[in-house]
């Protein structure tokens, strides 16, 4: 073998390599000392790491990026690599600083993150963010990552060279119900949830108990109840101004009589009804305006990855398709002749 590898013209060899993929070109490099040398000179010369599909390995990856091909590595293929990860992809990426092209989906456990594909941008060489190709999935958590100044939203405008081939819509919304009053959910819903919020028909239905809140005993201090679910506080002038409790005033004058009762009651009953009402209705607004800027962020964010022409798959069987505004995503996906959308998995 020693000397068959000897006889061999490089050009020769590297005809031969080429038809094969980085797996077996380092199988031919463990025939001998002389094979091995042969091997790493043509990794070098074709800096190129296919490595699609392989049992590669953290630390192996990183010898072959760093030592093996000394950091020359203008194109990688890791996609179906599963036993590695993605900081050893961040780390291969960092150690070449003549890369130009990376292949990285369905590469160990999950979509790539938000985070780990900035973390990815950041360690790439000049060369790979302006002019080049990297290829990859994602994960998008609609609750966390489709809010104003989407990470995702940023990357694909400022980085060309980026090709999302598969997107994987996760339904990570908080779940509203039955956990808190109806008018501190609806709150929540209109300021932290922007990117699921709820239906609006569930944000009146949850608002709704505040209905019922309303019709409900309503304390307004200790002492004499009225027969409306009202208690008026302590002393009842009847002479001058009525208080409530702690000696608020309802203001007017009030008559002894059975009248005055029916007057005070409806002199309390009013504000509290009129307080529920606003505070619902201000909810319902907060809601909406959530509702309407999630939906903006989708279809901005549709609108980007149209514009890519790199999408093929579209996962969104996690219930996704359930969060308001995501057909604002869908729908422009399927419709656009420029998308490339091949497949669509929902339940």
């Amino acid at each position: 073998m020693t000397t068959a590898a000897r006889l061999l013209q490089p050009d020769t060899l590297s005809e031969i390599l080429g038809l094969l993929p980085t797996t077996s070109v380092l199988a031919c490099g463990c025939v001998s000392a002389a094979f091995r040398i042969l091997v790493d000179e043509y990794l070098r010369r074709s800096k190129r790491l296919d490595l699609a599909g392989s049992e590669v390995t953290p630390r192996h990856l990183r010898s072959l990026a760093l030592i093996r091909m000394r950091g020359g590595a203008q194109a990688m293929n890791l996609s179906g690599c599963r036993r590695l990860n993605k900081q050893s992809i961040v780390q291969a990426v960092r150690d070449s600083c003549s890369l130009a092209e990376l292949i990285a989906c369905d590469v160990g456990v999950g979509s790539w993150t938000l985070p780990a594909l900035l973390a990815l941008t950041a360690a790439s060489p000049a060369k790979l963010r302006v002019g080049g190709n990297i290829r990859i999935d994602c994960r998008l958590a609609l609750n966390h990552d489709v809010v104003p100044g989407s990470a995702l939203l940023l990357l694909l405008s400022a980085l060309p060279a980026l090709e999302v081939r598969r997107l994987v819509l996760i339904n990570d919304r908080v779940n509203d119900r039955g956990a808190m009053p109806a008018g501190a959910a609806a709150a929540m819903l209109g300021a932290a949830m922007l990117g699921a919020a709820a239906p609006a028909a569930v944000v009146l239905t949850e608002a709704g108990p505040g209905q019922a809140d309303a019709a409900a005993p309503v304390e307004l201090g200790g002492g004499v109840e009225l027969g409306g679910g009202v208690e008026l506080g302590g002393g009842v002038e009847l002479g001058g101004g009525v208080e409530l409790g702690g000696g608020v005033e309802l203001g007017g004058a009030a008559e002894g009589s059975a009248a005055d009762g029916s007057a005070a009651e409806g002199s309390a009953a009013i504000p509290a009804e009129g307080i529920a009402a606003g505070e619902a209705g201000a909810a319902g607004e907060e809601a909406e305006a959530a509702v309407d800027e999630s939906r903006l962020l989708y279809d901005a964010l549709a609108t980007a990855l149209v514009a890519s022409r790199s999408l093929e798959e579209l996962d969104a069987s996690s219930g996704a398709l359930g969060v308001i505004g995501v057909l604002q995503l869908v729908v422009p996906l399927l419709e656009s002749e420029a998308c490339v959308l091949r497949r669509l998995a929902c339940r």
